[in-house]
């Protein structure tokens, strides 16, 4: 009688439990990059929804050893895009949060229309970073460009 009801009871708490770490992962944003308190990543490490170009640029000095010359010239080259960068990641957010609503109607319509509208955003938003980053490289020296193809190499690799 133990037997059976351990070969009942396991099984049955163990989905029990599965479901209610599945449903709290559902809640908390799943695999969103902002996480369970929506927004905790940019509070912390972000300066109006953009990389603080300051860090971002002592990191590259740091790694590639850059003149104070080439520090500015990517500064500025940084800060000149991230006015852009703020709006289309705004707007990113604005149209993920449409589409999580649009996805609980039955209107199939409504959700193809801002699904594509989301990859044209994520498409502009490489495209400014790829712009970035070939207006960076074309500050550096060639030893330096291999070096910053290796940083970023690094970077994907750890994720």
């Amino acid at each position: 009688m133990k037997n059976r009801v351990k070969t009942i009871l396991i099984p049955l708490v163990s989905v029990s439990l599965l479901c209610a770490a599945t449903a709290s992962y559902a809640n908390s944003g799943g695999c969103d990059y902002r996480g369970a308190g929506k927004g905790g990543y940019e509070q912390k490490f972000r300066t109006n929804g953009s990389p603080d170009s300051g860090m971002k640029v002592e990191r590259m000095a740091r790694e590639l050893d850059l003149s104070d010359a080439q520090q500015n010239q990517i500064k500025t080259i940084i800060d000149a895009s991230s006015q852009k960068r703020e709006a289309l990641q705004q707007e990113m957010q604005n149209t993920r949060e449409a589409l999580q609503e649009a996805m609980t109607s039955d209107d199939a319509t409504t959700v193809r229309a801002l699904a594509d509208q989301k990859g044209d955003l994520m498409a502009d938003l490489i495209v400014l970073r790829s712009s970035d980053r070939s207006q960076i490289k074309a500050v550096l020296t060639p030893e330096q460009q291999k070096d910053f193809s290796d940083m970023k190499g690094h970077r994907s690799r750890r994720r």
